[in-house]
């Protein structure tokens, strides 16, 4: 059945001139690739078919197989984003192969967060090469006619770059290939770790300075040097007010405050009891007899008058009864 191929803006057919690569190996030997099938409604039936993240080196190719159970349903290809690591537009090489024949039928550039895509129709089988040269990190989709999308993303690193493996205790009769990591001097509190930088790959010991290890880090007691205090962080919110503290101890009492103003007169009091019996009472001669008294006598009284004169008063002495 014939094939049609949309391409994804009337520029990009001189850039392909420019930017495809030299030469594309039939067999693609060491290049990923996913398969994805689709059942007759186009549903993908291979969900989990891309990693978090496809790595490749610049260069580096990545091949789509996908297998769709319904006829003329066509196959579109986008690149959503590419976030450089250093420059480039992340172009990415679309090759197009014939399952039956495996030669390259059709070729085409899937420019990032371009309007269109590559878009594919008639068939049941498609087999795509994708190039990526520039550094960074893509963020593509593909899907089958109007279906929900299949994200995936693909990092492309510098050469040398690769996954880390971890290799256990370091020994002297193993050869470690280039990414290996090994731990020394470790203990149940603390270990070194190394990784193998050499291409070559090594059997000397991790050491510092001249060696085909770098280490990672050492984790234990005297692990290192603790470095300075850093600066003091921004003033916090205020927080909340805490609950009242106990009553502290009783002070020194104060000097006496300044005399009130007098109060309102109190009324009168009760009568006295008066002269106790048998009190002698004197009077002038001139008064009159005072109740409850008995008569004793007259007297003359001498005394000095305040001009300092002497002078005489005849009185009279009563008793108490």
């Amino acid at each position: 059945m014939p094939r049609q191929l949309f391409l994804g803006g009337c520029a990009l057919a001189l850039a392909v001139l420019v930017l495809a690569p030299a030469a594309l190996a039939s067999s693609f030997a060491n290049t990923p690739v996913v398969h994805l099938v689709y059942d007759n409604h186009h549903t993908l039936l291979t969900p989990g078919a891309f990693p978090d993240y496809v790595t490749l080196a610049p260069g580096g190719q990545l091949e789509l197989v996908a297998e769709d159970g319904a006829d003329n349903s066509g196959i579109q290809l986008n690149c959503t984003s590419f976030t450089p690591s250093f420059s480039g537009n992340g172009a990415i090489f679309v090759a197009i192969i014939d399952p039956a024949t495996g030669s390259q039928t059709f070729e085409d550039l899937l420019v990032p967060s371009a309007f269109a895509g590559v878009f594919s129709s008639g068939g049941d089988n498609w087999d795509y090469v994708l190039s990526f040269n520039d550094l960074g990190t893509y963020t593509c989709d593909v899907k089958v006619a109007d279906m929900t999308d299949t994200v995936f993303h693909v990092a492309v690193l510098p050469d040398g770059s690769g996954s880390m493996t971890y290799a256990g205790d370091w020994t002297s009769n193993v050869l470690y290939p280039q990414n290996s990591v090994v731990t020394t001097n470790r203990t149940f509190f603390s270990a070194d770790f190394w990784i193998e930088v050499s291409p070559n790959g090594s059997t000397q010991p991790p050491t510092q300075g001249l060696s085909d290890w770098i280490q990672l880090s050492s984790v234990g007691p005297g692990s290192g040097t603790p470095g300075p205090q850093g600066p003091p962080g921004p003033k916090g919110d205020t927080g909340d007010t805490g609950p009242a503290g106990p009553a502290g101890p009783k002070g020194n009492t104060g000097d006496a405050g300044p005399a009130g103003p007098a109060g309102l007169a109190g009324p009168p009091g009760a009568a006295g009891a008066g002269l106790m019996s048998g009190a002698i009472l004197t009077l002038p001669a001139t008064q009159p007899s005072p109740p409850g008294y008995t008569f004793l006598g007259t007297s003359i009284l001498a005394y000095v008058d305040p001009s300092n004169h002497p002078k005489t008063l005849v009185v009279k002495l009563w008793q108490k009864q």
